[in-house]
């Protein structure tokens, strides 16, 4: 970056610190309830759902369980993600464990030396899922009155995972793994203390992104901001509810926030697995020792929310299954049904851009 660029840069922050500055004192108070709405989140459904997996995942990856369940995986690990034996427990936490557990088992490994940056880098595009917990209990009960809906929404985002993972495979030639299961040489005593410790700071650091982004969120809703850009997203695409509009844009600031808004379960699929900029910066942030760049894994974030919804769309196509959105949307309880012609038909679009990525990442190697 040349000087004259990098002033008009620095410029630009300080202009745009002080518009937040000024924005955050005339509009304190929703942005305080954004805050507070953020603190109920992770209060009730982000640390109940994390928390004991984040230590579990650290357990794994500092002791010689995680050879041990790695070996076992090996199998999987290497014919059908064209990765080292070694990742096998990542892959099984970026499953149950819920968004950053994965992330936080991945950067552990790179730290202990058993996995190289450059696997590092593509096994987090397939490793960053919604918990079990979360999907099921909260999104699929809580919001769809129907742990079916959670089932099939979770279903749907395993597939999509191993799917990416699959065509991220033929980005490397296969059979070039250097890694090997290093056995560890930290007590479980040992290795259970670090775990908490280092689980606790960690969720310190993601209950603070879930709290900034839910802010946002709120404050973009109550403002009316966020209603200005459905109305104008909903004239250029005329097929896109409102409410649908309204709740992607939520979904892209904090995933939480935008699936509690959602009252269509396809859009839903959509944000639960892009994660949002909350989950970006939480990935990021588990990463901020570790010399790893994760512009693969931003790029594959749309397409695996995508993904997830065409798969979805396709399981409920097999499985028609009723919805009642409760006190969601306009509060009035409704019946629908899937409807997903124009959502898989993007979805079928958008998922077709993994395979272009492919090949361009595939030439640069």
């Amino acid at each position: 970056m040349s000087i004259r660029r990098k002033k008009i840069f620095n410029a630009a922050l300080v202009a745009a610190a002080v518009f937040c500055g000024v924005l955050f004192i005339s509009e304190n108070q929703l942005f305080s309830k954004g805050v507070q709405k953020g603190l109920s989140i992770c209060a009730n459904s982000v640390i109940p759902s994390l928390f004991l997996f984040m230590i579990l995942s650290q357990f794994i990856a500092l002791s010689e369980l995680g050879g041990t369940i790695s070996k076992i995986l090996s199998p999987i690990t290497v014919r059908i993600y064209n990765l080292p034996k070694n990742c096998g427990s990542a892959i099984i936490m970026g499953f149950i464990g819920g968004y950053p557990a994965a992330a936080k088992m991945i950067s552990s490994e790179v730290k202990t030396g058993r996995l190289s940056k450059k696997s590092a880098q593509r096994l987090l595009c397939s490793c960053v899922n919604a918990g079990p917990a979360f999907v099921i209990a909260a999104i699929g009960v809580g919001v769809y009155k129907n742990a079916k809906i959670g089932a099939e929404l979770y279903a749907a985002q395993v597939l999509s995972s191993i799917i990416i993972g699959f065509i991220m495979s033929f980005c490397e030639k296969r059979g070039e793994k250097p890694e090997n299961i290093i056995p560890s040489n930290i007590s479980y005593s040992s290795a259970f203390v670090r775990s908490v410790a280092s689980a606790t700071e960690s969720m310190l650091h993601i209950c603070g992104y879930v709290v900034f982004f839910s802010a946002m969120a709120e404050w973009g809703i109550k403002s009316g901001v966020i209603e200005r850009i459905s109305d104008i997203t909903e004239k250029i695409i005329p097929f896109a509810p409102k409410s649908d509009i309204a709740a992607i844009i939520c979904g892209l600031f904090e995933a939480s926030t935008g699936s509690f808004l959602s009252i269509n379960p396809v859009v839903t699929a959509f944000i639960l697995s892009f994660g949002g900029m909350s989950v970006i910066f939480q990935i990021a942030d588990q990463f901020s020792d570790v010399d790893i760049s994760i512009k693969r894994f931003i790029l594959t974030r749309p397409i695996h929310g995508a993904l997830t919804a065409m798969l979805f769309c396709l399981i409920t196509k097999i499985f028609p299954t009723a919805i009642n959105t409760g006190n969601f949307g306009n509060n009035q309880a409704k019946a629908v049904l899937i409807s997903d012609s124009v959502y898989v038909s993007i979805a079928l679009m958008l998922s077709s851009v993994i395979f272009l990525f492919t090949v361009s990442e595939k030439k640069k190697l």
